[in-house]
């Protein structure tokens, strides 16, 4: 360790731009006290972690932890992420400031625990900063993602401007997001005490080459809660890399937080040792490491975290590449799914995509350490890590605004939890968006709109789409999509929508997508999925149907081979066995064709069993006794035959109709592990594989197993679950040989719990010779555990309100459940939940409801369809909620406090002492807002005091022995650090609603709304209370108008006022300003020295605390209440493209741009609306089912010939023709001269797409039959940029050298050219006296000029405006100048110039009205 004077370098940085970087400070350092630096050493935090540090320095101005990134180039980027750009190859990482403040927070608390401070004060706080060093570097960060960032100190000369960098932040605090002046006391007493603790905490030179198992770790790659993950090379074979994943342990750990650790570790890879597929990291091994348990997994090295590569790629993905990635990943989860196993954590983070420079990118999806295996022996595992460590204590902040609500505070394990995060992803990879900043944030969200909304930020999405992510995002779980299945077909509809219905000849069956054609003549249908080892594919040929199963992977082929021969083999010939087509082969891929079976033949639904478990639950007896039979029934000729499957489960049973009978039956496929040797006892499903083969002699697969299996699948269709062995922690292997399997026969309908009882603790004896001797005698007691039953009630199928209305209008709150006609599903989940009577039903919150045990999402619905029917007309029982569910009850006090729910906090408020009366419980109740007869989100004292008729004195004292009761309430005492945790994550302000929002996000209830919103600001408001009565209070309450304000400090509370003010001035201005212009004007308003507020949380704050000013989707700021017929016009883009809308649809995407506006009106005032907004919109009674809507009359969507031949002229004939002698053609060209006349009078923007070999055609046409003034664009443009680069004395001959090559050399300095230019340009734009036809506007989009047209669009047909603007560009479908979207289009403001328009077709068979307007052309000077 080299030392001198008062610079301290523990091991030289191998690397030269390091060492530059250090020597750049080391020359500038002041060489005397109290300055101190150390370079190049690395500790270990007291949460087990490495961490690495380039520079540590103390100066008389603070302690700073200097982050060096050396790479020269381009920097852009926001607060999130940076993009490098080096030599035109780019490179997007996570901002590193995030990262070595994490570090600065950890070093603090270990220098902390050192004898140097144990007697003195704290140690002070270290502040981190990123030193970028690079000389040259062009920094493009701007706004808060400069904040904390330092380049290179430069003194002025050259014509350079000085530049304050490195030096002047530790020496003066000169830098971006630094507070003016430093917290604490930097002197030579705490420089000596800060140099002790350093010594003592062990520093010591970085170990980058530390060893796990034969791998050496080089450097960190990622880094998340409890876990590093590093690069790895192989210590004697150089080219073999492993992603390495430490999972840390505290230093200071209890043997309990250990065990969980390691408890975590196992978990994964347990998870993944049975998952293998193409899309998943594949986990090599689990070792023992000095830090923790360590993972190694495959590593690519090019491959990018799909969160980046979004960023890096945001406007370049085509639809096929965006639909492809969204493809991969469900089926991905699909998989994953019916292999039982549950991510919970799915999000970008979680993805790694590889192949980036292809046409179709891969994606392996990895971060299994929250995930959740059912019916296994570590499922007991996952719960116990899972209820120890909140979800959102092992994902990072970001990644939660793709889980689903219920994910972050239940204990959940449902496949639904993956449907949400699928929905969440496909909105990102669309929109190009993050769903929301955070959890709270999300929450948000969903409330306002019922799930995601794409059409919100997303111009022209289609309803499909638009389906699939609310529906997939929905915050109510029964009405989400009940499987990746639904998600799968339902994504197929989207993509038989966005892409073009065309033939591509493929080679390779793996890609193979909708609409491809395959070698031999065979078309894809769609994928149905993908596995292991090979592909399935529905496809047709001459007419008929088949499925594809083909290898992944040549390697796969002779596995596909043994299954292929298998199923060819004439004792395979059963009604309930797949039917073996043919072998085929595809190039380097082999494969089979099976025939399909159908659940519905003509929609071609194809349905496993385990789809329909997961989406119906448990199956009523009819079909559970059929399907029992022909399982049991193929089972039995299997073992006649000799041949076994190995893998018996319900994601390898079909269901559908067999011959030409009309009822459902089962149907067995998957043999691909038929041949595997009996040796292999690992073989097949965790949950149905018979844990106590080991126990054989010798450990060998026999037909009991397969018995084994088959009679789990029939206990899971009986139960709607897997059937656990003892704890359901120990390996059944492991347990005494008096431990049998448990079986929950509450779980089986009532009259058939006694037989089946009987028959599946026959059926899994853990001796075997008690187990029946085979399939046929198996098969005989199933058929004996049955009798009729009838499993229907009277209100099964009516889930219509009105019907459902009429059938339950006898009921009464004394009503029992029996009587109400519930389904047998239904009626028996509800007994199982001790809910006897109406009273009962409607007194459980409907949260609760809904996670019933062993209830699929049909049942859910039908149970949540009577409630509310029921409170519709009954209201709520008299008698109060309980705040804490009667399961909790016994277990609430063993909860941890950091872990307690917002309901039983708020039971332990509202306790109060047997001695104390009624009017002191109601003053309680009253000052937290609960009081139901007069509820107030803060009630001042002196309200309390005249709702109870005591004096404020009185209510003072009562008021006091709260706080001094609450303060030693250890619950609360965690719940005020939390708080100011929370507000720290959010600036240091928050409104009331805000808090209580997240604190349900963090702590979660089971109450439902208002219920659980009132206790969420009790709790917060008895935390306030408390925290205002200490002497040094680490938050305050103020109000702002209507706005109850949290912060931690009264100068940020002034400040959050500032913002509210400035955000309704802003609200008022018209046209709305653009979010770019929304920040600068929120960022003129001075923030408080040290406050760094994101973009987002700077728009949402100024909002929260305004009077009337709300955030649209796209982060504008409008009015409140703002006019119906305003967010019509303003949201035109959310109705682009739609052939037909239901008034429904129209307020849905609506609303989800301006959820604060008022609601848009019913016919026939929306038609006016509509009409008034530019909408070509007409109402159809017949359309929708007869239930009507809205349809575009015009044919915008119909493609135009794309032939070679020229467009003919056709001559102008006098009279007119009858109408049934009006071909479509006429009739497209008569609706497009009328709408071009209608844009002349009105003055209205418009675009014109006609293709690029008419394009000079149109514009002659155009000019000769309408007064227009044509501006060719780029001319304009051009002029105006010699002008300006005159003026600055540019030479041109420079400005086209640098326009040669986009995004490098001098092309920023091009930028501001022509950002001096634009206004000019818009200038003479705006000085138009007749309307413009606008060609040739490439350049808007080469310059990222676009927002001009947005602004030109607002002044068209203004009076203070423009007299209109048609804009014409080449293109068939989508408005696009060079792949970019014109900005702010609506259906009226869009139209394709049809081909017999342009043939003069609706003149030649009839006489049209002349042109009353004057013909004429003249060009822009």
């Amino acid at each position: 360790m080299a030392k001198s004077s008062n610079w301290t370098t523990a091991s030289e940085s191998k690397f030269p731009w390091e060492r530059d970087a250090l020597d750049f400070v080391r020359e500038k350092f002041p060489a005397r006290d109290p300055y101190r630096a150390w370079a190049n050493f690395e500790f270990i935090a007291d949460d087990g972690s490495v961490n690495e540090v380039d520079l540590l320095v103390f100066t008389p101005q603070g302690f700073f932890l200097i982050e060096i990134k050396s790479r020269p180039g381009r920097l852009s980027g926001d607060a999130g992420t940076w993009t490098w750009e080096t030599d035109g190859k780019f490179s997007t990482v996570d901002n590193p400031y995030l990262l070595a403040n994490l570090k600065a927070k950890k070093l603090k608390s270990l220098l902390q625990k050192q004898k140097a401070f144990k007697k003195k004060a704290q140690p002070p706080f270290i502040e981190a900063l990123v030193f970028c060093s690079a000389p040259g570097l062009q920094c493009e960060l701007e706004g808060n993602a400069r904040h904390h960032i330092c380049l290179r100190d430069r003194d002025a000369a050259e014509g350079k401007q000085e530049r304050p960098g490195i030096m002047s932040a530790i020496i003066q605090r000169e830098c971006s997001g630094l507070a003016s002046y430093a917290r604490g006391t930097y002197d030579r007493p705490m420089a000596k005490a800060v140099s002790q603790a350093m010594d003592q905490a062990g520093i010591r030179p970085s170990q980058r080459m530390r060893k796990v198992s034969d791998y050496q770790l080089e450097h960190l790659i990622d880094e998340g809660p409890n876990y590093q993950d590093w690069l790895a090379t192989h210590t004697q074979v150089a080219n073999s890399k492993r992603r390495v994943r430490l999972y840390l342990v505290k230093t200071e750990g209890t043997p309990e937080y250990r065990q969980t650790i390691q408890r975590a570790a196992l978990r994964e890879f347990q998870i993944l040792e049975n998952l293998e597929h193409p899309g998943i990291l594949r986990a090599f091994n689990i070792t023992e490491h000095e830090l923790g348990p360590a993972l190694l997994f495959e590593h690519d090295p090019l491959s990018m975290r799909l969160d980046h590569f979004l960023i890096q790629r945001k406007d370049k993905l085509s639809i096929e590449v965006q639909l492809d990635l969204i493809r991969q990943i469900a089926e991905v989860i699909s998989y994953a799914h019916e292999k039982k196993v549950i991510h919970r954590g799915l999000c970008p983070q979680s993805i790694l995509v590889s192949n980036l420079d292809t046409d179709r990118p891969r994606i392996k999806v990895f971060n299994w350490q929250v995930g959740f295996r059912d019916g296994s022996t570590s499922t007991g595992v996952s719960r116990i890590v899972s209820a120890t460590s909140h979800v959102d204590r092992l994902v990072d902040d970001a990644a939660t605004a793709y889980m689903a609500p219920e994910a972050l505070t239940d204990a959940n394990t449902g496949e639904h939890l993956d449907i949400f995060s699928l929905g969440a992803i496909a909105y990102h990879i669309f929109s190009g968006l993050i769903p929301a900043a955070n959890a709270v944030e999300l929450s948000e969200k969903l409330r306002e709109t019922k799930g995601l909304q794409i059409s919100s930020v997303l111009n022209g999405a289609s309803e499909w789409l638009q389906d699939l992510i609310r529906y997939a995002t929905h915050p109510v779980v029964p009405d989400r999509l009940g499987s990746a299945t639904d998600f799968l077909a339902m994504l197929d509809e989207v993509e038989n929508d966005l892409t073009e219905p065309e033939l591509d000849h493929i080679e390779d069956p793996t890609r193979a997508q909708m609409g491809d054609l395959l070698p031999g003549g065979y078309r894809v249908v769609r994928r149905l999925g993908q596995g292991g080892c090979s592909v399935a594919l529905l496809v047709e040929r001459d007419g008929q149907d088949f499925v594809l199963k083909v290898a992944n992977d040549p390697g796969q082929n002779d596995r596909l081979d043994d299954e292929a021969e298998v199923l060819g083999k004439d004792e395979m010939r059963h009604p309930c066995i797949v039917d073996y087509v043919d072998s085929l082969e595809m190039g380097q891929y082999r494969g089979f064709l099976m025939r399909p079976v159908y659940a519905e033949k003509e929609k071609r639904i194809i349905e496993t069993l385990g789809h329909r478990l997961r989406k119906d639950g448990r199956l009523n007896s009819d079909l559970l006794q059929r399907f029992g039979e022909d399982l049991l029934g193929v089972v039995n000729h299997l073992e006649e035959q000799g041949i076994p499957h190995r893998d018996i489960k319900p994601d390898n049973i079909a269901v559908g109709m067999v011959g030409r009978g009309s009822k459902l039956h089962l149907v067995l496929f998957d043999f691909s592990l038929s041949r595997t040797p009996v040796e292999n006892i690992r073989a097949g499903t965790t949950g149905y594989l018979d844990p106590l083969i080991s126990l054989r002699k010798p450990p060998r697969w026999d037909l009991h197993a397969e018995r084994y299996s088959a009679a789990m699948t029939l206990y899971e269709l009986a139960s709607g679950s897997l059937a656990k062995w003892g704890d359901g922690l120990t390996q059944p292997d492991q347990l005494s040989q008096e431990t049998e399997i448990t079986i929950d026969a509450e779980l089986f309908e009532p009259a058939l719990r006694e037989p089946l009882a009987d028959f599946f603790r026959q059926a899994f004896r853990r001796d075997i010779t008690e187990r029946f001797d085979n399939a046929e005698v198996m098969l005989r007691a199933w058929r004996d555990a049955f009798t009729d039953l009838d499993s229907g009630g009277s209100i099964t199928d009516h889930t219509d309100e009105s019907q459902l209305r009429e059938l339950l209008t006898a009921a009464d709150f004394d009503t029992t459940i029996a009587e109400l006609g519930l389904g047998t599903r239904a009626a028996n989940a509800l007994d199982r939940a001790n809910i006897l009577t109406v009273e009962d039903l409607l007194t459980v919150p409907v949260r609760q409801l809904l996670r019933l045990r062993g209830v699929g999402n049909k049942t859910r619905r039908e149970i949540a369809a009577v409630v509310k029917v029921l409170k519709g007309f009954l209201g709520k029982p008299a008698k109060e909620q309980p705040l804490i569910p009667e399961k909790s009850d016994s277990a609430a006090e063993d909860i941890a406090v950091e872990s307690l729910s917002v309901d039983l906090l708020a039971d332990r408020l509202l306790k109060t002492g047997s001695r104390e009366k009624e009017t002191f419980q109601q003053t309680v109740r009253l000052f937290l807002g609960l009081d139901p007869q007069q509820q107030t989100d803060w009630p001042s004292q002196a309200t309390v005091a005249e709702a109870v008729k005591l004096t404020r004195g009185r209510i003072g004292q009562i008021v006091g022995q709260l706080h001094e009761r609450w303060s030693k309430e250890p619950a609360l005492t965690r719940l005020r650090t939390d708080l100011a945790e929370m507000l720290s994550l959010q600036g240091g302000a928050m409104s009331l609603r805000e808090l209580s929002e997240t604190l349900l996000v963090a702590r979660g209830s089971f109450q439902d709304e208002p219920r659980r919103t009132q206790l969420a600001r009790a709790v917060v408001r008895a935390a306030v209370e408390v925290e205002r009565s200490r002497n040094e209070p680490r938050f305050l309450v103020s109000r702002n108008q209507g706005c109850i304000l949290i912060s931690t400090s009264a100068e940020l509370a002034n400040y959050a006022r500032r913002l509210g003010t400035e955000a309704d001035s802003i609200a008022t201005e018209d046209p709305l300003l653009a979010p770019t212009r929304v920040i600068e004007r929120l960022r003129d308003q001075k923030s408080p020295s040290g406050v760094s507020l994101s973009d987002t949380r700077l728009i949402r704050l100024a909002a929260e605390v305004s009077e009337h000013a709300a955030i649209s989707s796209r982060q504008e700021l409008y009015p409140r209440g703002m006019d119906a017929a305003r967010a019509l016009k303003l949201s035109q883009g959310a109705l682009l493209g739609q052939r037909t809308l239901t008034v429904d649809q129209i307020r849905d995407r609506v609303s989800g741009r301006y959820p604060e506006a008022v609601a848009l009106p019913d016919r026939e005032e929306l038609d006016d609306l509509l009409s008034a907004a530019g909408f070509d919109l007409t109402w159809d009674d017949t359309a929708n089912n007869g239930t009507g809507c809205f349809k575009s009359p015009l044919r915008d969507l119909v493609s135009i010939t794309s032939g070679s031949q020229s467009i003919e002229r056709r001559t102008t004939l006098r009279g007119r023709g009858e109408a049934g002698d009006v071909t479509p053609e006429e009739a497209d060209a008569r609706e497009f001269e009328e709408r071009l006349q209608r844009s002349i009078v009105e003055g209205t923007f418009l675009t014109l797409l006609v293709h690029a070999k008419y394009y000079d055609r149109a514009r002659s046409e155009l000019t000769r039959r309408f007064p227009l003034q044509v501006v060719d664009f780029e001319g304009l443009f051009i002029d105006e940029l010699q002008e300006t680069a005159a003026g600055a004395k540019v030479n041109w001959d420079l400005v086209l050298q640098t326009d040669i090559n986009p995004q490098h050399g001098d092309w920023d300095k091009l930028m501001m050219l022509v950002g001096r230019a634009m206004p000019a340009v818009e200038q003479r734009l705006l000085q138009a006296d007749k309307p413009m036809l606008v060609i040739y506007p490439g350049l808007l989009a080469r310059y990222d000029q676009m927002d001009l047209l947005t602004r030109l669009s607002q002044k068209a047909g203004r009076a203070d405006g423009i007299p209109g603007l048609w804009l014409l560009i080449p293109g068939n479908n989508q408005a696009l100048i060079d792949g970019k979207p014109v900005p702010l289009i609506g259906p009226g403001q869009r139209t394709r110039i049809p081909e017999s328009w342009l043939q003069n077709l609706h003149r030649s068979n009839g006489e049209m009205t002349s042109n009353p307007l004057e013909e004429g052309e003249s060009q822009c000077e």
